[in-house]
């Protein structure tokens, strides 16, 4: 009889199966993590356009402030 030896082969690389998972898994938490994500953005959103909007009352209020300091400039040199 021939004694036989069982010798293990050296695995070179992953399976089918184990890319599979570990592409599944990636793909859950991928989905986890933009839904925690979403108020945040929503509420960065709403920080920005609060922002515009303040940047824009600055902008009018300092150009009406210029049109009054130039009408009573006018005012003043001619006397009126």
């Amino acid at each position: 009889m021939h004694e036989t030896t069982f010798c293990m082969r050296r695995q070179e690389g992953f399976t089918l199966i184990e890319l599979m998972i570990v592409m599944v898994v990636l793909g859950i938490l991928a989905g986890l993590i933009l839904f925690a994500v979403g108020p945040f953005k929503t509420a960065a959103t709403d920080a920005r356009e609060d922002a515009n909007d303040a940047t824009c009352s600055t902008a009018t209020a300092a150009a009406a402030a210029t049109e009054i300091t130039t009408d009573n400039a006018a005012t003043f040199a001619t006397g009126c």
